[in-house]
């Protein structure tokens, strides 16, 4: 009798700037495919006004962190803007069992997610205009302090990009010119490495 083996699904991360259009993409790829998965942060950070606990990420306390923490549930483990994130174990692992998982993932951290992942490709969302980027960031319900030092940190974000190791860091970058094409270009690129 032969038995068939079920081969592992693929992740991908899609980072960029804040206000950059990482999750209109992400939804897009769930929205139009049934073989992807999203594979959701846990954060300490406030639920932003129109997320879903749940549903965007799984939004708990320092307190619920520290203690999932200790029972060794969580992968990926780190902070950003003085918030935890990570993923849970038994989720990051459902790609070992066929299922293709999409996440947002802070860029200075692909390179060593994907050493741990190798089934990882990364993508890298750079918004067209960055003065809409900055446009959005004022328009989310962040403190002075956070916007401050999320305008500040695009300066480094886009000067790492531009480096080869930046470059290197992704398996493609998508100018984000706020129509179908960065959809059809994300849809193709997913395409090509599912079938390849």
């Amino acid at each position: 009798m032969l038995i068939q083996v079920k081969s592992k699904g693929r992740i991908f991360t899609l980072s960029g700037i804040s206000g950059s259009g990482k999750s209109h993409l992400l939804k897009h790829v769930l929205a139009t495919r049934d073989d992807f998965e999203r594979l959701k942060t846990v954060t300490t950070r406030p639920m932003r006004e129109g997320e879903l606990n749940g549903v965007d990420k799984y939004f708990i306390t320092l307190a619920e962190f520290e203690y999932l923490h200790k029972q060794k549930e969580f992968e990926a483990v780190k902070e950003i803007y003085g918030n935890m994130y990570t993923f849970f174990t038994k989720d990051i692992q459902k790609y070992s069992n066929g299922t293709n998982l999409i996440s947002e993932y802070y860029y200075q951290d692909v390179p060593r997610f994907k050493i741990a992942y190798p089934a990882t490709k990364s993508i890298y969302l750079l918004p067209r205009n960055i003065m809409r980027a900055l446009d959005e960031i004022d328009r989310r319900g962040l403190d002075l302090k956070e916007k401050k030092k999320r305008k500040l940190d695009i300066t480094s974000e886009l000067a790492f990009i531009k480096t080869e190791n930046g470059q290197q860091s992704f398996d493609k970058l998508i100018i984000n010119t706020y129509d179908e094409q960065p959809l059809n270009e994300m849809s193709n690129f997913i395409a090509s490495i599912l079938t390849s």
